[in-house]
This record gives C-alpha cells, sequence and structure tokens, in this order.
C-alpha cells in the first residue's frame, strides 16, 4: 500500500481556521453523513447498498451537481463484478440502482463558490456536520492498491464524526498509525482486513448497523467521547509539524 498522507495537510490552514467551528445541535433526523462527488465504483456501491438497506438515518448524496451537469456516466457493473457468484445480492442491488436519477434533483454544487475542498468545508458542509455523529467516508481509492489520504478524513476530524471508513485494504490502520483515535471501542473496523472491496464495504456497514440505525445511541455515545473529537484536532495539528518537517529535511539532503 502506497500512502500520499501530505494532501491531507495542502490547505492545513484554512482547516486550523475551522476547528471551532463545528458544534452540534442535533435537529435533524438523520445522524449519519456518506457525502460523494465523482461516482468512483467503491461509491457506487456503498450507495446502492445504502439504498437497499431504505435506512431514515442517512444523509446521503451521489454526485455533485458538476457532475450530473457534465452527464458524468456511473458504472454499477464494476463494484458488482466483486460479488460472488450467484450471490442473490447482486440482483437486489441491480434492482435497486434504478434509484440513483433521484438524487439528481437534491445535487448541489461542490466547487461553485468554493476554490478549494476547506472552503466547501467552511461554506456549504458545517450545517450537515452539525447534525452528524457517524461520517461513512469514501475515500479517494478502495479497490485499488494506493490508499490516498485526503481532505475527505479531514473533514471528519473537523466535523468531529465517528468514522466508517470506505477506503483501500487496511485503510483504518493507516490512520491508526499516525496517531489518530478510530475509536475502536465505539466502531467496530474489523471490516479494514476483508481484501474484497464490496465485502469490505458491505461488512463496514453491516457491523456498525446498530450505530448506524440508532440516533439516540449515537448521539449519547457522541456526547461521552466529546474529548476524543477534539483530541483528533490536535493530533491533525501534530502531525502537520511531522510531515513539515519531514519534508524539509529530505529537500535539504536532496539539496
Amino acid at each position: 500500500v502506497v500512502v500520499c498522507p501530505s494532501y491531507m495537510y495542502e490547505q492545513f490552514g484554512q482547516y486550523r481556521n475551522a476547528m471551532n467551528a463545528v458544534s452540534k445541535s442535533w435537529d435533524s433526523n438523520t445522524h449519519v453523513l456518506c457525502l460523494n462527488n465523482k461516482p468512483r465504483i467503491h461509491r457506487v456501491g456503498v450507495v446502492l447498498y445504502l439504498l437497499l438497506l431504505n435506512l431514515n438515518t442517512v444523509f446521503m448524496s451521489f454526485m455533485s451537481r458538476e457532475n450530473w451537469e457534465d452527464n458524468t456516466e456511473y458504472d454499477i457493473r464494476s463494484i458488482l463484478s466483486y460479488v460472488y457468484q450467484y450471490s442473490k445480492l447482486k440482483d437486489q442491488l441491480v434492482n435497486v440502482s434504478s434509484r440513483l436519477v433521484e438524487f439528481q434533483d437534491t445535487a448541489e454544487y461542490v466547487y461553485s463558490k468554493t476554490p478549494t475542498n476547506s472552503h466547501n468545508f467552511i461554506a456549504n458542509l458545517l450545517p450537515v456536520y452539525k447534525n452528524t455523529a457517524v461520517e461513512i467516508i469514501t475515500e479517494t481509492t478502495a479497490a485499488e492498491g494506493t490508499a490516498h489520504l485526503t481532505e475527505k478524513y479531514v473533514n471528519c476530524v473537523f466535523g468531529k464524526c465517528f468514522p466508517i471508513i470506505i477506503g483501500t485494504f487496511k485503510n483504518v490502520e493507516l490512520y491508526r498509525s499516525m496517531g489518530y483515535d478510530m475509536f475502536d471501542d465505539i466502531i467496530d473496523h474489523s471490516y479494514d482486513y476483508e481484501p474484497n472491496p464490496f465485502y469490505r464495504m458491505k461488512m463496514a456497514i453491516d457491523a456498525n448497523i446498530e450505530i448506524i440505525s440508532d440516533r439516540d445511541l449515537a448521539i449519547s455515545l457522541h456526547e461521552e467521547n466529546k474529548e476524543r473529537f477534539e483530541n483528533n484536532i490536535q493530533n491533525y495539528i501534530a502531525q502537520y509539524d511531522i510531515i513539515l518537517g519531514n519534508t524539509l529535511g529530505e529537500l535539504d539532503a536532496f539539496i
């Protein structure tokens, strides 16, 4: 697995200014967030599976308004190719795929007025995070062998949410090795060691279905762990200094 952690810190200053921006209000019926911009194959799989479960606790997007207007194609066959042969689940997901177009009417612009991911977080996403206890993070990569650690997890850190990572094999382990609290006593991350990308995604949701479906439980656990969310923000700041120092050291050695 190749890791690209520096992208997480590309907009460090802007995120740092938002470190106290999220204060939970819990005035929505949904407490789980699953945001998707570009329709990568694992994101198609996540959205299909969540549609199949028909949960009313998840605030979910499929593609941004930009991608709908560009007629960006999405492919359900690629992720379904990882489903075991003769599985009835494959037919069920194909049937529910007709509902994907429903997201077009509610899709919002991501970058029309916000030039960077950190600006998008501050300008567009703060109201959503104020009601979110759990985030299902669909990383940039999942079926590939390269983990790209990006703003998606950073949003979760500054949004103060329990993370469920839909990413590459051992993606959670990478964040844990960087000092982040992955809330292993609350979130079941055993899915992180499943090599099949479809079943890794499915297992991530199934293993945590209680906190995903039970709003009162999720909020109660969130209130009990406020300090740990703040500690993760501080770890992000500390990691920036470590990565910056390592990068400067490598440049000095190169020069």
